[in-house]
């Protein structure tokens, strides 16, 4: 949190490569997770827990860039 109010301080143009990189690695890691549960657990509850959270992270990743438009 420190981190990105110091990114903010800085400009704007500095603060959104750091969400972008943010939300790059997010994504990086969810499709990582969800290809290593579908390969040895495709049924587990875990599996569906990371499906939702994908859903609900790329849901607030769109809202976030449409909001930058508004």
């Amino acid at each position: 949190m420190i981190l990105l109010i110091t990114v903010a301080n800085a400009g704007s143009n500095l603060m959104t490569k750091t969400i972008h990189s943010f939300l790059g690695s997010v994504s990086t890691l969810l499709l990582i997770a969800k290809y290593q549960m579908r390969k040895y657990a495709p049924k587990s509850i875990t599996y569906n827990a990371i499906l939702l959270l994908q859903i609900f992270y790329f849901k607030s990743v769109f809202l976030y860039f449409w909001m930058q438009d508004v």
